[in-house]
């Protein structure tokens, strides 16, 4: 039942944001399960942070990376890989920063390496151990129809 409360709470706190134009303006009641939603934009794009915008586009064509719900950015405010996007994405290239976010979590993270895929960087999004189907899944694809891990760090 709490957890039923929390994801309430946060949905309405969402919603209270796109009414104050918080995603640049963008307005609710996109269609999510073909319904108008206040907690969905319409403008899609506008749910990622617009530093990012493009090249996180990009990043999931090039890696044939699917995007939850569909075959472009959600416009759902609570996306889980839309909010891990706009956390991380920004700072993906920087070995440095990826570097302090790992040794926030212990000091005995001493380096970060690059991950090999189109747009290398030091954070890979939609991990799923490449071609080898780790969790024997029906499907083996980036963001959609299998296991993955959001974000991914090589220590």
């Amino acid at each position: 039942m709490e957890a039923l409360r929390y994801k309430e709470e946060q949905r309405l706190r969402g919603v209270r944001l796109v009414e104050k134009q918080f995603f640049y303006g963008a307005e609710g009641g996109g269609l999510f399960f073909r319904k108008s939603r206040e907690f969905v934009l319409q403008d899609r794009k506008t749910n990622l942070y617009k530093d990012i915008t493009n090249d996180a586009i990009r990043y999931f064509y090039l890696n044939g990376i699917a995007w939850w719900g569909g075959r472009y950015v959600t416009g759902h405010i609570l996306s889980s890989q839309v909010a891990c996007l706009n956390h991380l994405f920004a700072i993906r290239r920087d070995k440095e920063k990826v570097l302090a976010l790992v040794k926030s979590f212990s000091d005995d993270f001493v380096d970060v390496i690059p991950i090999a895929e189109q747009m290398q960087g030091f954070i890979q999004f939609e991990a799923i151990g490449g071609s080898h189907n780790l969790l024997n899944e029906n499907l083996n694809t980036r963001g959609s129809n299998c296991t993955s891990v959001d974000a991914l760090i090589l220590p």
